[in-house]
Formats: structure tokens, C-alpha cells, sequence
């Protein structure tokens, strides 16, 4: 079965990179781990870039406004069979 993670973010500059080595250490290793930058305007864009060969990163085309909306436009990125999300706090 294929799990896929989806974490939603926005200016997150500051925790970002610890998310997303929590989400890369799991036990259970994720199939695939999609982040949605909902159009961030601090670092957030340059840390996930960094993590291009084990993360997927989207980008919103504006600010959303809010969490759940930067979800439904990563849900079109989801190829699992189950998905989980997360937010921040997250793992």
C-alpha cells in the first residue's frame, strides 16, 4: 500500500527543515511526501528546494488564506493509496 504525506506551509522558514527531516526519519518511510508552499514570502521556498530529490514541493499560485485550502490544491499532486497531512506543529 502507498502512503503519501501532504504538509501544507506558509512562511514556515524557521521549522521548516525540521519538519521535513522528522518526515524523512519516519520508521515507516512515506512514498511520497508532498509539501505545498502556499506562496510564502520568507525563506520557506529556498529550504524546500533544497530537499528536491526527496520531497515534492508545490507552490499555490497566491496566498490562500488558509490551511485548508493550500490542501485541497495539493490533493491533486497525490498518487497513494491512503494519504496523511500534517501541519505545523507537525511530528
Amino acid at each position: 500500500m502507498k502512503i503519501s504525506l501532504l504538509v501544507p506551509c506558509y512562511n514556515e522558514e524557521k521549522s521548516l527543515e525540521q519538519c521535513i527531516r522528522s518526515c524523512l526519519n519516519q520508521t515507516r518511510k512515506f512514498d511520497q511526501m508532498i509539501f505545498v508552499d502556499d506562496a510564502s514570502n520568507d525563506q520557506t521556498p529556498h529550504i524546500l528546494a533544497k530537499y528536491y530529490r526527496q520531497i515534492k514541493a508545490v507552490r499555490t499560485p497566491h496566498n490562500t488564506g488558509n490551511k485548508s485550502s493550500a490542501q485541497e490544491f495539493g490533493l491533486a499532486y497525490i498518487t497513494g493509496d491512503i494519504f496523511v497531512t500534517g501541519g505545523y506543529p507537525f511530528l
